[in-house]
C-alpha cells in the first residue's frame, strides 16, 4: 500500500520546485516545505514494497522536511575529582554542549549547554583566615565524561562543544563519527581530561538558536545559492495560560532584633523567591 507521508492533494498544487546540489525542494502550502536527497532515495532506498524504505524502514516525514531535528536535551556529565593540587580546570568552570552533523553536511544548532562542571575542594574557616583564599571555590575537577544521544538515522557525526564562564567563545574539543553500534546503544560517551580544544566556531553559530523555516509557503525560489520562501506562514499561536505571580520576602536583620519597623538603612539581607503558578501548579 502506498504511503500517505507525502500528504499530496489535488486542491493544493505544488507551487514551487527547485533542484540544487542534488536535492529536490518543493512546497505546496499544505505541508511544511519538503526536501529529498535524490541520490540517497534513488540508490539507497528500497522501492519494491509500494512504499519507499530508507534506513531500514518506511520513510517518515522527518526524512523529507527542509527543517532538521536538532538536539533539545543537554549532555549528561559525570565528574572525577582531582587527587592532586594540580587540576587542569582549577581556575575555570567549563560548560558543555554538542551538535549533530547530518548526511547532507548540514549542522544543527547547539544543544542546551550544561551547568558549569565543578567539583569543590575541602576548606575550613581557619584556612580562609590564614590565606585569604577560599579553596572551596577552586575547581578540583580532574576529568569528566560526557554522554550525548546520537540523534536520527541520518546523523553521521557528533561534535562536542566547550566553553568557559570566563569566555564567550565556543570550541570544538572532540568529534565522533557515528557507528552502527552507537545507534544500537543510542548514546556516545566522550572523556574530557583537559582544556584541549582545537577549533573555535564562528560568531554566527553562537546566535543560531534554531533554524527558521516557515510552517507553510506558497512560493519558493533559489536566489544567490539561498533557498527563499514567499507568501508563507510562520510561528505558532501561544496557548491560553492562567498565571499567578507570587513573591516571598525573607528578611534577616544582622545588627538589630526584629522588634520594630523595618529600617532600610540597617544592614539587612533580602532573599527574594519568585515563582509562577501555571494553571494552579507551582514551578
Amino acid at each position: 500500500m502506498a504511503s500517505q507521508t507525502l500528504n499530496l492533494d489535488v486542491g493544493n498544487l505544488i507551487t514551487g520546485v527547485n533542484v540544487i546540489d542534488g536535492k529536490l525542494y518543493w512546497t505546496d502550502n499544505r505541508n511544511e516545505p519538503r526536501k529529498i536527497d535524490i541520490a540517497r532515495f534513488r540508490d539507497e532506498g528500497d522501492h519494491t514494497s509500494g512504499t519507499t524504505q530508507i534506513y531500514g524502514r518506511d520513510f517518515v516525514e522527518e526524512d523529507i522536511t527542509v527543517i532538521k531535528v536538532h538536539p533539545t536535551a543537554a549532555a549528561t556529565i559525570a565528574t572525577t575529582a582531582s587527587t592532586t593540587d594540580d587540576s587542569p580546570f582549577e581556575d575555570v568552570y567549563p560548560r558543555i554542549s554538542y551538535r549533530w552533523k547530518y548526511n547532507d553536511n548540514e549542522y544543527t544548532p547547539f544543544a542546551p549547554f550544561t551547568e558549569a562542571v565543578f567539583v569543590g575542594d575541602e576548606w575550613t574557616y581557619e584556612d580562609i583566615y590564614k590565606s585569604g583564599d577560599i579553596e572551596g571555590c577552586k575547581n578540583n575537577l580532574a576529568s569528566f565524561t560526557v554522554t550525548v544521544p546520537v540523534g536520527n538515522p541520518d546523523t553521521t557525526k557528533i561534535e562536542l562543544l566547550y566553553t568557559e564562564t570566563i569566555s564567550q567563545t565556543v570550541y570544538i574539543i572532540d568529534e565522533h563519527e557515528i557507528t552502527s553500534s552507537d545507534r544500537t546503544a543510542g548514546t556516545v560517551t566522550f572523556t574530557v581530561e583537559g582544556r584541549n580544544y582545537y577549533k573555535a566556531l564562528p560568531q554566527s553559530q553562537l546566535n543560531r538558536q534554531f533554524d527558521e523555516v516557515p510552517k507553510l509557503a506558497k512560493a519558493q525560489e533559489i536566489i544567490g545559492n539561498r533557498l527563499i520562501y514567499g507568501n508563507y506562514t510562520e510561528k505558532f499561536d501561544l496557548p491560553s495560560l492562567t498565571a499567578t505571580l507570587s513573591m516571598l520576602i525573607m528578611v534577616v536583620l544582622q545588627q538589630k532584633p526584629l522588634n520594630k519597623a523595618l529600617d532600610l538603612t540597617q544592614h539587612i539581607v533580602l532573599g527574594l523567591c519568585l515563582w509562577i503558578s501555571l494553571a494552579g501548579n507551582q514551578v
